[in-house]
C-alpha cells in the first residue's frame, strides 16, 4: 500500500513539472501577443473561478455526479476539435467558441471533481490521483480563458 502511494506522488510531481514545462511556451505567446495584462487577467480569472466554484461544490447539497458523462462527452468532442484544428484551423470566431466551451467544460470538471470528494472521499491511495484531476482541471481552465482573453485583445 504505501508503494503504491510513493508511485502515485512521483507520478504527480513528474506530471506536473513536466506539465510547467509545457505550459511556459503558452503563456510566453500570450506575454508577447497579448501582452501582460492579459496573463495576469487570465490568472486571476482563473483563480476567483476556480475558488468559487469549489466553495459551490463542497457547500451545495446537490450530488453533481450526474455531470461526469456529459463531462466526459464534452471532453471527447474537444480533443476531436483540437485534432481537425491541427490540419484545419479554425477562424479566430470559432477559435473564441472553442474557448468558451473548454471554458465551461472544465468549470464542469471543477464542479464535479470537488462534488465528488464531499459526497465520496477521498482515500489515501487517491490523493495523488485527485491532486492531478484538480491540477489539469485548473491549468485547462487557465489555458481555456488566457485564450479566450487572448483573442478578445487581438486585433484580427
Amino acid at each position: 500500500m504505501r508503494r503504491k502511494k510513493a508511485i502515485g506522488y512521483t507520478f504527480l510531481y513528474s506530471f506536473t513539472l513536466i506539465s510547467g514545462i509545457t505550459t511556459y511556451p503558452i503563456i510566453a505567446h500570450y506575454l508577447a501577443a497579448a501582452g501582460t495584462n492579459v496573463v495576469i487577467l487570465a490568472g486571476v480569472t482563473t483563480t476567483v473561478v476556480f475558488g468559487g466554484l469549489s466553495i459551490y461544490a463542497t457547500t451545495t447539497k446537490r450530488d453533481l455526479s450526474f455531470l461526469g458523462g456529459m463531462l466526459f462527452a464534452a471532453l471527447l468532442a474537444l480533443v476531436v476539435i483540437s485534432i481537425f484544428n491541427i490540419f484545419s484551423p479554425l477562424s479566430s470566431t470559432a477559435m473564441l467558441v472553442f474557448s468558451f466551451i473548454g471554458i465551461l467544460v472544465f468549470s464542469g470538471y471543477i464542479l464535479y471533481d470537488f462534488n465528488r470528494m464531499k459526497h465520496y472521499g477521498v482515500t489515501a491511495e487517491e490523493v495523488p490521483l485527485m491532486a492531478l484531476n484538480l491540477y489539469l482541471d485548473f491549468i485547462n481552465l487557465f489555458i481555456n480563458i488566457l485564450r479566450f482573453f487572448g483573442i478578445l485583445a487581438s486585433d484580427d
